[in-house]
């Protein structure tokens, strides 16, 4: 318990079986696990019910409750509470970090102590300045029918953002859509493939379109020379400008010719059905790519299906009232993620070979790119010491779990300086946004957002022609749907964890059920319109 915050009229109770967390390292190959289960970032079909929390507010109704989860690692869960611009007082039960029983009563937390907030009355506390996981009930939300009969299908993102590319505003990029929770905080760089500034500014719209808090760290843009005819495409921390892209002379895969889906950045993608009895199971593609001399290298375009958001979902309901529980424990946790990182991402990337002079298969590289909304085009450097003629490639990717719009050959010049440029102004609902702008050129601040907001960001844009990026950092924590609760259970969710190879293979006939309307349902069920 900590020191700072004062209970009132407390009674001591018994003391009572605690939840034992799971030990740092197990919690580490979890942690790892969920960086590839995530979702990523129409007309509206869910809708938050959000008023503006002024002085008290409070929550009581029958049925609601509040975890407090102290930075401390110890949790209190009231039945009854209210805020004021420094103090949560809520009458419940305080636990400590082993979740025994300390005591029941009344208490007065300091709001700088409190980690996240988690509730099935989101709307009672979150402006109250704390970070809130909400529990989606009929009494907060407009459920249309769809969402109800497939939960799992429903939207959910990081950031979205949104500019004019001459026709209005278009989906651009989603941001960070791996940071499922602050443990994952990063950083994601975006291109914007049609973005076309304005007398020398860029408008750039970030949306909350799910039932998701979300924190912004920062939102820079990056801009890259072109030169005269090239564009510029990022390979992991590069930038190389091109001087000609080739579309493939063959595209074959599962005995199929893929060449006319492939060949232009067309929105024509080319995808394959998940296997109905194993989301694990693996493809590949086979490509001929014209012959080249010099730098060049592989560009793909494309985003993930929805498979990682289905998998995701079905994790925080296997896991249930313990979700918020979990998330805090794998954020306390110091222990490395690397070997749970690297098992999830077999799933969620796409592995890059070349043919060699002597005919053998060798690895080149990776593209890593997780969100279903928006695609991403980049580009993997390809051996100069590659054979003459034609150039082979194939990739090796789960089957069901890509969409890709284009492959193709780009012909590279040397890497380019980029220019980072962060926002000059933020408006949120036609008003000038000081305080966002400031929280987001403080690289110590974060913005926090929740179901159906909406900010724009104006950027100036430096003189000539450049390529324009998108660099996002933060993390955000998807609301709990009161459906996924009726699926809790701690058995499933721990296989999901150490069995994950058979409970891959157990969900592939549910996934494939829905397979046909998940992506129609997915769009249907945004918060908000489109800017």
């Amino acid at each position: 318990m900590s020191a700072r915050v004062t209970p009132s009229r407390g009674e001591d109770g018994g003391g009572g079986g605690g939840v034992h967390l799971y030990s740092a390292p197990v919690r580490a190959l979890i942690a790892g696990l969920l960086l590839c289960l995530a979702p990523a970032c129409s007309h509206t079909e869910w809708r938050a019910q959000f008023g503006p929390t002024t002085g008290f507010t409070g929550g009581g109704q029958p049925g609601s409750f509040l975890k407090v989860h102290m930075v401390e690692g110890d949790l209190y869960v009231f039945d009854s509470w209210r805020v004021d611009p420094t103090v949560l007082h809520g009458r419940g039960r305080h636990l400590d970090e082993l979740r025994s029983h300390v005591e029941t009563g009344e208490f007065h937390v300091p709001l700088e102590q409190i980690a996240l907030l988690e509730t099935n009355e989101p709307h009672t506390v979150t402006n109250a300045g704390p970070i809130v996981l909400g529990i989606v009930t009929g009494a907060s939300l407009i459920v249309s029918a769809v969402c109800l009969t497939t939960p799992k299908a429903c939207f959910g993102s990081c950031p979205t953002f949104y500019t004019d590319d001459g026709s209005g505003p278009t989906l651009q990029a989603e941001g960070f859509s791996q940071s499922i929770a602050r443990a994952f905080e990063a950083t994601d760089v975006d291109t914007l493939e049609g973005a076309r500034p304005r007398d020398g500014s860029l408008s750039v719209v970030m949306r909350n379109e799910a039932l998701e808090t979300h924190m912004v760290r920062h939102v820079n843009l990056l801009a890259a020379p072109r030169g005269e005819g090239r564009r510029v495409l990022r390979g992991g921390d590069r930038f190389f400008p091109t001087r000609e892209i080739l579309p493939p002379t063959a595209c074959s895969t599962d005995a199929e010719d893929c060449l006319s889906l492939v060949s232009a950045l067309d929105g024509q993608e080319h995808t394959t059905p998940t296997d109905g009895e194993d989301l694990a199971a693996r493809q590949t593609i086979e490509l001929v790519l014209p012959e080249a001399s010099g730098d060049a290298g592989l560009v793909i375009a494309g985003r993930n299906s929805l498979v990682s958001t289905f998998l995701f979902y079905q994790m925080l309901a296997y896991l249930g009232r313990s979700a918020g529980e979990w998330l805090m424990a794998l954020e306390r946790s110091e222990a490395p993620l690397e070997g749970g990182a690297e098992l999830a991402w077999q799933l969620a990337r796409i592995d890059v070979e070349m043919r060699d002079a002597d005919g053998a298969w060798q690895p080149v590289g990776h593209y890593e790119e997780v969100g279903p909304i928006a695609r991403d085009r980049q580009v993997i450097p390809l051996p100069t010491d590659r054979p003459t003629g034609p150039i082979h490639v194939r990739l090796e990717l789960t089957r069901g779990f890509w969409k890709l719009d284009e492959l193709a050959l780009a012909l590279l010049d040397e890497p380019v300086p980029v220019v980072r440029i962060r926002p000059r102004a933020v408006r949120r609902r036609g008003d000038d946004d000081r305080r966002a702008l400031r929280v987001l050129r403080d690289p110590q601040a974060q913005l926090v957002t929740y179901p159906g907001d909406a900010y724009t960001l104006i950027f100036d844009v430096p003189e000539g022609d450049h390529e324009l990026f998108l660099e996002s950092r933060g993390y955000y924590y998807e609301w709990m749907r009161a459906q996924w609760l009726e699926e809790e259970n701690p058995r499933q969710a721990a296989r999901f964890f150490f069995d994950t190879a058979s409970v891959l293979r157990q969900l592939a006939p549910e996934y494939k059920r829905i397979e046909p309307e998940v992506e129609r349902i997915f769009w249907q069920s945004r918060i908000g319109e489109a800017p």
